[in-house]
């Protein structure tokens, strides 16, 4: 898309997603991809939507950005009976990502990072952060590189925020083998 290729800053390895739990919600998805699509774009950071509404609001907002030239959008349908928890669980196992990607950023629908913040949180991924802690998208915590730590004693450091909804995941750091049980 040429709006995507105008103006992309070239990211040295950092392959982020920004995942967004929604419930058919498209005055806000509508809102949010207003304020920041533009700079989501310029940093090369693809944003999906994990829509278990019953009608397609989302979708079709989703669609009307990609028709505009936006490529870095994905809208995944999920039943409408799924829970919340289920749904995070999707965003956490990579559940229909398009691309591979070194870090998944699991986000509220009402919530998107200021292009500051955006630069931020990238250059901790750059520096190949296992974590990057978001303290309320305004702010981040600087210890987030763990050497040598197996996926499960980060879960065991770090287990409320890897968990929370602000914190950026490196995939690889943060993998649990098929077998492991807590």
């Amino acid at each position: 898309n040429s709006k995507q290729a105008k103006g992309r800053i070239k990211i040295k390895v950092c392959k982020l997603a920004i995942c967004v739990a929604t419930l058919g919600n498209r005055p806000v998805v509508e809102e949010v991809l207003s304020y920041s699509i533009d700079y989501l774009i310029k940093y090369g950071v693809d944003i999906y939507y994990y829509d278990s509404g019953k009608n397609s609001a989302v979708k079709t907002i989703t669609e009307e950005f990609a028709e505009k030239g936006y490529g870095n959008i994905y809208h995944v349908p999920l039943d409408s009976k799924i829970s919340y928890g289920e749904k995070i669980d999707l965003i956490f196992s990579g559940y229909a990502l398009a691309k591979d990607y070194e870090y998944i950023w699991p986000i509220k629908d009402r919530v998107i990072c200021n292009e500051d913040m955006l630069r931020l949180v990238l250059g901790r991924c750059e520096a190949g952060a296992d974590i990057v802690i978001s303290l309320s998208l305004g702010d981040i915590f600087e210890e987030d590189h763990i050497d040598n730590v197996s996926p499960i004693e980060i879960y065991g450091l770090f287990a409320k925020q890897t968990t929370s909804l602000e914190t950026i995941k490196n995939i690889s750091a943060v993998k649990l083998p098929e077998t492991s049980a807590f």
